[in-house]
């Protein structure tokens, strides 16, 4: 299992929603969730006239009542199903890249991956994706998130790394800081 933080935040995210990630925004009704209004998420069917809601969203909706949320039919956790004809068809929609985008928000970022895909690649294309975020090994969230296509680059300039040296039958560590250069006289014999 993955700690990293970066990674738990992504999966997240893509278990909450592809909408703000869709190439085409105009995308048909029946693929979209009547109760959260967004693109259908692990999509789950449960009464007999077929509407379709994310599992979370129905799952939820069913804690509290026991009918379905369009049409009112009873229904119950136990008869959900998936309906895999739409979710394949949902697995080939276009969407961007989620490493496109900055963290912090939903603007165009010039060193995001400006690759298009379809909904099915996603995952496998960003544990991938040269352009995914990172933690620098040495300041790790003190630095904050990094792009792996940058990491190299920061690691150089990276304030948190330890230089360590040997002088005098002793070993020193300097935390290097920007800029910072340094010379080791050459020691007595």
């Amino acid at each position: 299992m993955n700690n990293n933080p970066i990674i738990k935040n992504y999966k997240k995210s893509l278990s909450q929603s592809f909408d703000d990630l869709l190439v085409n925004k105009d995308i048909d009704d029946s693929f979209t969730c009547p109760i959260c209004l967004k693109l259908l998420i692990d999509a789950r069917q449960g009464c007999s006239e077929g509407h379709v809601f994310c599992n979370n969203c129905i799952t939820s909706w069913l804690k509290n009542k026991n009918n379905c949320a369009v049409c009112r039919l009873h229904i119950s956790q136990n008869c959900l199903s998936k309906n895999r004809f739409l979710e394949s068809n949902i697995k080939k929609i276009k969407v961007f890249c989620p490493n496109k985008n900055d963290l912090n928000d939903l603007n165009d970022d010039s060193d995001g991956c400006p690759e298009i895909l379809e909904i099915g690649n996603v995952e496998s294309h960003s544990l991938k994706c040269i352009h995914r975020f990172v933690l620098c090994q040495y300041g790790g969230d003190k630095c904050g998130p990094v792009r792996l296509n940058k990491l190299l680059s920061h690691e150089i300039e990276c304030p948190f790394v330890e230089i360590q040296f040997e002088n005098s039958k002793k070993t020193n560590s300097l935390k290097k800081k920007k800029n910072f250069r340094f010379q080791i006289p050459n020691s007595p014999q």
